[in-house]
């Protein structure tokens, strides 16, 4: 298979750009769709992938988030909205599993491994056909909830590839936080596990957290790595996503310095709470492309 087909679906007209659907073929994940809002300034721009969060699709940031599109337009940033999982191949009846809630890992286990590399789809099969086709120059990466850690993960594990990185209300420490957060289900089926009784070295865990940004937080030993990460004080899933065990992770590691607000009366909702603060990120991504 090839990541060169290129079919555009739909297109419109916002903010002096232009909001492009798009599918291709994916040799991780089959048949995939995105949205590009490609602002006035079209070449060489830098690109912002922005990962969306669990149940949701392609459509939900690129949709949701005008805010984000106006701020782009005006600073001069092509946004990607990936979709969130594939839509061929193996599928769960349970929300928490299946489409919509691939947590951008590379699925290790059967069935899902055949279809669910979303890993390798965001940070290098995505990117490789938005550079040759809409000519970007330079990635920064963010994401909301599941799309925060998947943006997390992806910077910790490749911060080479991007300038920048920021999360809304990410899922932090996957591998520390029990059932009924929701990963838990979702990295069983796709890495394997065992039980939260399980001896803190059994096997599986290491898997985990090399998808766990608090985790790769610790461990990291590359360059100077600034995150900015926006939680809402109000949002009723603040334990079980983990965003405040960001703080003390980067403090055991000089090398990663996180900027963390919590901000007051917001919850979790894509359309208020990040469309809210998209634009501050927004402006904080193309100010790390400047330097």
């Amino acid at each position: 298979m090839s990541t060169t087909t290129f079919e555009v679906l739909e297109e419109h007209k916002a903010f002096g750009g232009r909001l492009v659907r798009f599918k291709h073929l994916s040799e991780a994940c089959g048949h995939m769709v995105a949205y590009v809002y490609v602002p006035p300034r079209e070449a060489g721009c830098p690109a912002l992938y922005v990962l969306g969060g669990l149940t949701a699709s392609d459509a939900n940031c690129a949709t949701k988030l005008a805010t984000a599109q106006q701020a782009a337009a005006q600073h001069g940033v092509v946004l990607v909205f990936p979709d969130t999982s594939p839509r061929e191949g193996p599928d769960d009846e349970h929300p928490l599993l299946g489409r919509g809630a691939s947590y951008y890992v590379d699925a290790t286990r059967e069935p899902w491994s055949s279809h669910y590399g979303m890993f390798s789809y965001v940070t290098d099969e995505l990117p490789r056909l938005i550079e040759a086709t809409f000519h970007t120059s330079g990635r920064s990466i963010c994401g909301h909830s599941m799309g925060g850690h998947g943006a997390l993960v992806a910077f910790l594990r490749k911060s080479n590839l991007y300038a920048s990185c920021s999360a809304f209300a990410p899922v932090s420490n996957p591998s520390a936080i029990p059932p009924p957060a929701p990963a838990w289900r979702a990295f069983s089926a796709y890495l394997g596990g065992g039980t939260v009784d399980d001896s803190p070295d059994a096997p599986w865990r290491e898997i985990w957290r090399s998808y766990d940004a608090c985790e790769l937080i610790k461990a990291y030993d590359g360059r100077p790595l600034q995150i900015l990460v926006d939680q809402g004080a109000a949002d009723p899933k603040i334990h079980v996503l983990g965003a405040r065990r960001l703080v003390d992770a980067a403090k055991l590691n000089d090398k990663v310095t996180l900027e963390y607000r919590e901000q007051a009366g917001y919850d979790h909702d894509l359309a208020t709470f990040v469309a809210t603060f998209v634009a501050d990120h927004v402006a904080y991504h193309a100010s790390r492309h400047q330097k």
